[in-house]
């Protein structure tokens, strides 16, 4: 009976040891509301959120979404930004934390957008009012970055991200 007990610990302890340390978990968050100067709206923006791990650590997490043609977000652009942002089928918002740079970066997740045909834009007023929403505050996201993308073309293909060690995530 004490053999078979050491045998099932050790082969326990041992498969424990051999698993991976690095992983994934997702999920959805949702800034609800808005107001641009006298108007405002009760529609949600509607992220979903990838968040890796080492450990217990947190080493990158995003938060994305779609903001469509007809959404009432819109209005949180200005008269340039709009301008920019006309011939955009498709305009992705991600909001991103990075712990260490040197391990996964702001840059790498970026580049990885980019390769599936968006580029990057600027739109200051459009990011001053999603930091100033108070569900960004309630979800803890002070120290994330926001950057927008933009796809001339709107393409079906879903956008793959891969980190190294991880599994690769479609977002």
């Amino acid at each position: 009976m004490n053999k078979f007990l050491l045998g099932t610990l050790l082969i326990t302890l041992a498969s424990c040891a051999s698993l991976n340390k690095n992983m994934t978990k997702s999920g959805d968050a949702r800034i609800t509301g808005g107001v641009y100067k006298n108007s405002s709206w009760s529609s949600s923006l509607e992220f979903k959120r990838i968040s890796w791990y080492h450990e217990l650590t947190l080493l990158f997490d995003s938060l994305y979404a779609y903001v469509p043609e007809e959404s009432e977000f819109r209005t949180w652009f200005s008269a340039d930004e709009r301008r920019r942002i006309r011939d955009c089928a498709q305009i992705l918002v991600t909001i991103n934390y990075a712990f260490d740079s040197e391990k996964i970066s702001h840059a790498l997740f970026n580049s990885q957008i980019r390769e599936n045909k968006y580029h990057q834009i600027a739109a200051p007023s459009f990011v001053r009012s999603l930091k100033m929403h108070p569900d960004y505050q309630d979800l803890s996201l002070s120290l994330h970055k926001v950057n927008l993308f933009c796809q001339k073309t709107k393409l079906e293909d879903p956008i793959f991200i891969n980190f190294p060690n991880f599994k690769e995530l479609k977002l």
